[in-house]
């Protein structure tokens, strides 16, 4: 390594671009994005986020029943109807197997012991569906952990470990003896602690897929590539611009353009980058970029021994997300499998998706940025009311009373099938303080001034919420542009956000001045 010292700059520099592209939208004059999630965001690489698998726990709240007026329709009758088109798309492409008689192959000889099988998801690409029923805490997956790649991870290891002493390194040399042998610049690079472990581990996949042998290069088949990779690092400009979100749009674009500096600079500047391209079948840095967008997405840390790891685990890395998981993933006490278990008391049902938590504090801006897909009246989406208006102090001086908004909104939201938009409107409204009096002439005015400053936002677009549900409607009835489909549901969620919290405004500004009005009669 001490051949190395002389490029120590590029190769800090290269290991960390991704940080200060990722850093992008919490940079720029100290904002947050327009809709966002207000906790730090969570990289699937750090296993105790990765499987947190902890339920969401909800503060009850006393509520009384309110009175309501009939709502008044806010917003286009196209938007009114909650996804009933997308869960019977879904529906439709679940029932549709995904044929890898190549991968079926490899495991049933390799000791994988499996119920689970991939199909298709629509938009999101593959899962995997249970073939038959599984009870709580049954293993429904299970992959030697010699056909998984591994690095040593970012964080300090639980206690200090010698090279000589690394369970990482000796999987690494159980994994050749299974797959095949790793050129020795490969192993360098991959175990470089200079670098980040995603990039590490980008060129340990990247030289896998291509010449790791048959397990490795066959899953590397399965990957998703081209046009059905749903990864937004892999989008074009074009294809970015669908899903009218600037900053989101920026930061990829930003972190793409200095991986592919960073990474032919490295290849470069090191007196062995030509060995190691070579030794990686001469990928140009679009091949690269692929690399690091299939880590950054498929990539899951656990502990192995004494140790952090950063990995993939193929087949299991077909898992997608959900925020109610059913299952839950890590590397067993033997540390020789990686396990999938079923982590719902109510067991896993035939022919259901095995899902897995990919942390549950991510808004659907987070979940594009990443994996390159969203989620439906996603809870962790809420509306920074202070990015609606020049000047931020305006919607700080339209406090509602929360006590009351509260209560009311349990109404609204269940008079207006709305109710999943109640916990995202209570993290993102300015509330005042609890031992305020509550005055209702007050009370509507501000509701109604919230409002209006939403519809700003709303004009602000390129499209209405009805054309992109239309427009939506027909590419999911065409059923190819799997990019555009998933652009056009994003902005579409993000619109459909803003104009339910529009309508919950209005219709609890007018709650009020009835409560008002029947007060005084």
């Amino acid at each position: 390594f001490s051949a190395c010292g002389t490029i120590f700059s590029t190769l800090l520099r290269f290991g960390l671009t991704t940080c200060m592209a990722m850093s992008i939208m919490t940079m720029r004059s100290g904002r947050t994005p327009i809709v966002a999630v207000r906790s730090s965001n969570v990289f699937r690489g750090n296993c105790h986020k990765m499987l947190d698998m902890s339920r969401r726990s909800m503060r009850s709240r006393r509520s009384r029943q309110c009175k309501l007026p009939s709502p008044k329709a806010m917003f286009e009758d196209q938007c009114v109807e909650e996804y009933s088109l997308l869960q019977q798309k879904k529906q439709e492409e679940q029932q549709k197997p995904f044929t890898s008689t190549k991968n079926e192959c490899w495991m049933e000889n390799e000791g994988v012991i499996t119920s689970l099988e991939i199909r298709n998801h629509g938009p999101r690409g593959r899962g995997l569906f249970s073939t038959k029923a599984a009870a709580p805490g049954e293993v429904v997956l299970s992959i030697p952990l010699r056909y998984a790649l591994a690095v040593r991870g970012d964080r300090n290891s639980v206690k200090e470990v010698e090279l000589e002493d690394s369970r990482v390194l000796q999987m690494q040399e159980t994994w050749e003896a299974a797959n095949a042998p790793i050129p020795a610049t490969v192993k360098m690079v991959a175990n470089f602690g200079v670098l980040e472990e995603k990039w590490r581990l980008a060129v340990y996949l990247l030289w896998a897929t291509r010449l790791g042998g048959p397990v490795w290069t066959q899953h590397g088949d399965a990957l998703p590539s081209g046009a059905s990779c749903p990864a937004l690092m892999t989008w074009s400009t074009s294809e970015l611009a669908e899903l009218q979100d600037d900053e989101l749009q920026t930061c990829i674009e930003t972190t793409v353009a200095q991986t592919t500096t960073s990474f032919n600079d490295f290849l470069g500047a090191w007196e062995q980058g030509p060995e190691l391209a070579e030794a990686m079948g001469n990928p140009t840095a679009e091949d690269f970029v692929w690399a690091l967008a299939m880590v950054r997405s498929r990539g899951l840390g656990d502990t192995i021994g004494d140790e952090h790891a950063a990995m993939i685990v193929p087949w299991a890395d077909m898992a997608n997300h959900a925020f109610n998981p059913i299952c839950s993933g890590a590397v067993n006490k033997a540390g020789s499998q990686f396990e999938l278990d079923v982590f719902d008391d109510a067991g896993l049902p035939a022919k259901t998706e095995a899902t897995v938590s990919y942390g549950e504090m991510q808004c659907n801006q987070t979940l594009m940025e990443k994996y390159g897909f969203w989620v439906p009246m996603n809870p962790n989406d809420v509306i920074e009311f202070s990015e609606l208006e020049s000047k931020p102090i305006v919607s700080d001086m339209l406090q509602l009373n929360r006590q009351n908004f509260e209560i009311v909104g349990k109404s609204i939201a269940s008079a207006t099938n709305l109710t999943g938009r109640l916990q995202p409107l209570l993290a993102s409204l300015p509330f005042g303080d609890a031992d305020s009096a509550l005055d209702l002439v007050q009370e509507a005015g501000h509701a109604q001034k919230l409002a209006l400053l939403i519809n700003g936002k709303l004009g602000a677009y390129h499209t209405t919420a009805a054309e992109d549900n239309e427009l939506l409607h027909s590419l999911e009835q065409a059923g190819d542009q799997q990019r555009l489909i998933s652009a056009v549901g994003y902005r579409l969620e993000r619109k459909r956000l803003l104009l339910n919290a529009s309508e919950f405004l209005v219709t609890y500004a007018a709650v009020c001045q009835q409560t008002l009005a029947s007060s005084k009669s």
